[in-house]
Formats: C-alpha cells, structure tokens, sequence
C-alpha cells in the first residue's frame, strides 16, 4: 500500500470517528457528495483538498500524517503460535483482553487479583508477542491497528466458541443495552457477499469506537460484546422433515 493510500485511509478512519460524513464534507467544501465519494474511491486528493478537510475535520496535516505512521506500525492480526500462547495461559488471556480494552496498569490491579509481579511479567510478554510496546513505569503503548481481528477459527476463537458462547447466549436480551435480532431468509450469494461487506464495517466501526473511548474514565465504560455472523444454514431439528437435499 502506498503512503498516499495509507494516508488517505488514516483520513477516512478519523472522519468516521468524528462522525463527518460525506454529505457533511459535500456541504462544507460545496461539493456535490458524488464527488466527494469519488475523491476517497479513486485516493486522487490533492494536498490542497486535504488540507482543507482537515480543516472541517479539525485535524492538522500534521498530526494526521503522525497517525498514519503510527497505523502503519501496528499489526491487524496475530499468528497462529502467537494465539495459542494467550490462550494457553488464562491470566495472560485476561490480561490481553484487558490492554486491548484501554485498561491501564493500575486499573488492572485494582479490580483483578493479578500481583504486581504477575502483572509485570503478563505485559512482558505481550510486548513480546509485538501487541504493545512497554514503557517505563509500568506504562505500555497499544500495536493493534484498528482492524485488529483474531485470526477466523483460530484459537482465540476456539477457546471463545467452546469456553464463552452459550455463556453469551444465555440471556433474554430484553434490557436497553441489549439486543438480538435473528432474522432469516433464502438468498442469493451476491446477496450474502453485501451482508458480509456490511457486517465488516460494522466490526471496523466497532473497533473505531473502542479506541475513541478507551481514554475515557473505567467507571464510564462497560466491556461490551458484539457477534456478527452470517452463513447459508438449515435448522438441523428440521432436518428429519427433508424429503430430499435441495
């Protein structure tokens, strides 16, 4: 991916997380919002148009151009060992979980029955494994891009699937702060394939929220789940009624 590229991206990432779209960007550079759109998909913007939505932004160049580089510096993904590590060791898992979250040193401390010494050595090895960079102090600076995702059907996801799913399930879901939908319906691929683009945006979009919030106080945050899935599928208990495979 080219700088350019990189750049431009970093820029619709922080648009998002200011919530400007592109009707906004239209109105403010008098712009019909088709060309705004063209100027993200075909990544020609000139420094000039840069500038001037980061301005509407209320970003500056350059501090755009220093978040590019930390982005570029992060990774999106784990390998296979890496996951396996974590997963081996429930402290480190928790421990994981907890720094991805925006939990700091003392935090941690505070409210799980980590020692310092186990902490210490929990953080050691995740600034091995390249998910943060540790400070002195006991301060460490997050790696993970905001695309970061587990690896699909690797051990994290495993030790989700047969450890935590039905836990997760196992609510009504009738409070405010909770929702299921579970929807069905017979469709085509391509129909699926837009799902599936839409459901990625919205773990991006999730993901673009964790890291707005993370520097907010503890007690103003709750640690939230969210399942996205879609897949061609027949209720197995209704498999006996099947006079023969479609």
């Amino acid at each position: 991916m080219s700088q350019t590229e990189s750049l431009i991206n970093t820029l619709k990432r922080m648009l998002r997380m200011r919530g400007i779209t592109y009707r906004n960007l239209a109105e403010e550079l008098a712009m019909s919002e088709a060309s705004i759109k063209r100027l993200f998909s075909t990544k020609h913007v000139s420094l000039e148009r840069m500038e001037r939505i980061c301005e509407v932004a209320q970003i500056s160049l350059a501090d755009l151009v220093k978040q590019m580089d930390m982005d570029m510096r992060t990774v999106d993904e784990l390998s296979e060992e890496q996951e396996q590590e974590i997963t081996a060791d429930h402290g480190l898992l928790l421990a994981t979980f907890l720094v991805i979250n925006g939990w700091q040193f003392s935090e941690m401390l505070e409210h799980y029955t980590f020692t310092q010494h186990q902490l210490v050595h929990h953080l050691a090895t995740l600034d091995r494994l390249r998910l943060i960079e540790l400070l002195p102090k006991n301060r460490f600076y997050l790696l993970i891009s905001p695309h970061f995702a587990w690896r699909k059907n690797g051990p994290i996801q495993k030790f989700f699937s047969e450890n935590l799913q039905r836990d997760f399930l196992n609510s009504r879901f009738t409070s405010e702060d909770e929702l299921l939908l579970f929807p069905t319906a017979m469709l085509t691929t391509a129909s699926r394939n837009i799902l599936k683009q839409r459901l990625e945006d919205l773990a991006k979009e999730f993901n673009e929220l964790k890291l707005k919030d993370k520097g907010l106080p503890l007690e103003q945050r709750q640690l939230t789940s969210l399942i996205l899935a879609v897949r061609p599928w027949r209720v197995p208990i209704f498999e006996k009624y099947l006079r023969s495979t479609p």
